[in-house]
């Protein structure tokens, strides 16, 4: 080898080593931006992860609380249910009651009818009404002409007095 064609060889070497250094130094950037992308990557997939996990505790929650206002509205259609029931048993005996006592009370009016009738009470009483009334016509008669009499006698009175007054 001569020293030209070593020159040459020294200077291609040195050429690509440099090209070597360039794509190097490239990679090396090129790496970097990579590490930088994942590594902001991985911090929004954290964010994400924890937006998730929050969500998932919040459905979880959800969840829950609809399993519990589930149950609670089975629980009230079942409380409903037997509510209902005892109402419309409540209404059937209150109906059936209802109907006794106005029975009762029909059997005790026709009792009270047939033992007045018996004893002939409401008869009597007429008549004793009427006696009342006849009594208190004859007071008030009486009252009457007493009232006339003394009108009467006043009049009497009044006549020396009226032909005084004539004078």
């Amino acid at each position: 080898m001569n020293l030209e064609s070593l020159f040459q060889h020294i200077v291609l070497t040195e050429q690509q080593a440099e090209e070597s250094r360039r794509l190097m130094r490239e990679v090396r950037s090129e790496t970097t931006r990579c590490r930088e992308k994942i590594k902001k990557a991985t911090e929004k997939l954290n964010e994400e992860k924890i937006k998730l996990e929050s969500q998932v505790q919040q459905f979880s929650e959800k969840s829950f609380f609809l399993h519990l206002l589930k149950i609670h509205e089975n629980a009230l259609e079942r409380q409903f249910s037997e509510i209902t029931n005892e109402r419309n048993m409540l209404l059937q005996t209150f109906e059936a009651t209802k109907k006794k006592v106005m029975e009762e009370e029909e059997k005790f009016m026709k009792e009270i009818t047939d033992f007045n009738n018996e004893y002939e009470i409401t008869k009597k009483r007429e008549l004793l009404m009427k006696e009342n009334v006849k009594i208190e016509i004859s007071n008030l008669e009486n009252q009457a002409n007493i009232l006339k009499m003394e009108m009467k006698s006043m009049e009497r009175d009044s006549g020396p007095l009226n032909e005084l007054q004539k004078q």
